[in-house]
């Protein structure tokens, strides 16, 4: 299933006389078409030569015929030989493939025992298929410390894709935490539905979800009550990507219990198919068969500045009054005043007799 071709080792040996126009008769399904032989081991001079036979058309088996060392294959050869076949990744077959090989030559006498075998092969397709986050999710919200009732339009949107050539169908299960302890983490969860799709609710996986929340600062099904959905793609097409819409308005009620300023709110899905059928081209394959949508929430404190600016200029007058006290103490007012009086003295003792007849004289 991971490789476009199947290899089939066929051993052939002759345990009597010389065997003329030895064949050996490859009956396959429809789904795989010859190609090659290629000898792995051998005796002496071998060949082996194969040809399609005619069938009818929309047979459902097609045969192949391999000439071994033509004309003669002699007394105790054994020729060992690899038949690769193609395979029509597009064609439809059952889980098992019965493949045949027949051996018989032209003598008139010939020991038919051990001359048949029938090999059953499991098939499973390799199939590329994916799911992740679409880039018009929410990534980021941020919220008012100290409010409870404010909301926010939050996205997630998931996207899964089939990136091979064989179409298949697909289940999809997502989850999305709408509820942290009591306490609804969405506003409403009508935008959480899909068409199509069943829901369930579960539990969280953790006991004490409250600090299992501080320690990781992830809200996801682990810690919170989720909404499952359950949706199936009956036929998920090459290069179609089918889309999940995810939308609501989460609310910021459920923030003040976690007392936290960051929080990632992460909702998840993953594919499922039917892996006896099927099995992923790449050995990595959890990771493109699961996928996470974060929406990094914030708590933005706004600080109060009344207090600040009433308390500086409390502050400012009382230190005013403490210093115009110190001052008045040490005596800084009366000095001052005694030299205003002496100042204004001197003035008038140095005054002009020109000056002092120019004033009015009252009797």
């Amino acid at each position: 299933g991971i490789t476009p071709v199947l290899n089939l080792t066929v051993s052939i040996q002759n345990s009597g006389e010389n065997s003329y126009n030895t064949h050996v008769i490859l009956t396959y399904p429809s789904a795989l078409s010859y190609r090659r032989a290629t000898l792995l081991q051998w005796d002496g001079r071998a060949t082996v030569q194969c040809e399609g036979l005619d069938i009818k058309e929309g047979s459902a088996v097609h045969s192949s015929k391999c000439f071994i060392s033509r004309p003669i294959f002699k007394s105790q050869a054994k020729v060992v030989f690899v038949a690769t076949f193609d395979v029509d990744a597009n064609s439809q077959v059952d889980r098992v493939v019965n493949i045949s090989a027949n051996a018989t030559s032209g003598n008139e006498e010939h020991i038919t025992t051990g001359s048949f075998a029938l090999n059953s092969i499991p098939v499973r397709f390799g199939i590329n298929i994916l799911v992740k986050s679409a880039e018009d999710s929410t990534h980021y919200i941020n919220f008012t410390s100290g409010s409870n009732d404010l909301r926010r339009p939050v996205h997630h949107t998931i996207q899964v894709e089939n990136l091979g050539a064989r179409e298949i169908p697909v289940s999809v299960t997502i989850r999305v935490p709408v509820k942290l302890v009591n306490t609804d983490i969405w506003s409403n969860t009508l935008g959480l539905k899909v068409p199509g799709c069943t829901v369930k609710t579960e539990d969280p996986t953790e006991t004490d979800v409250l600090k299992k929340l501080k320690e990781t600062q992830i809200l996801n099904c682990s810690v919170a009550m989720c909404s499952v959905l359950s949706c199936s793609i009956s036929v998920l097409k090459n290069r179609v990507p089918v889309i999940y819409n995810l939308t609501g308005e989460v609310s910021s009620a459920w923030l003040q219990q976690t007392q936290l300023e960051s929080v990632r709110l992460v909702s998840s899905a993953s594919l499922g198919f039917d892996t006896k059928q099927y099995i992923h081209r790449f050995t990595k394959s959890k990771t493109l068969i699961n996928t996470e949508v974060q929406t990094h929430v914030e708590v933005i404190k706004v600080y109060d500045y009344k207090k600040e600016i009433i308390g500086g200029a409390a502050g400012g007058l009382l230190l005013l009054a403490l210093i115009t006290l110190g001052l008045y103490k040490a005596g800084f007012f009366k000095r001052g005043y005694k030299e205003l009086l002496k100042e204004a003295k001197t003035e008038g003792q140095n005054a002009t007799p020109g000056e002092e007849s120019a004033l009015p004289v009252h009797e």
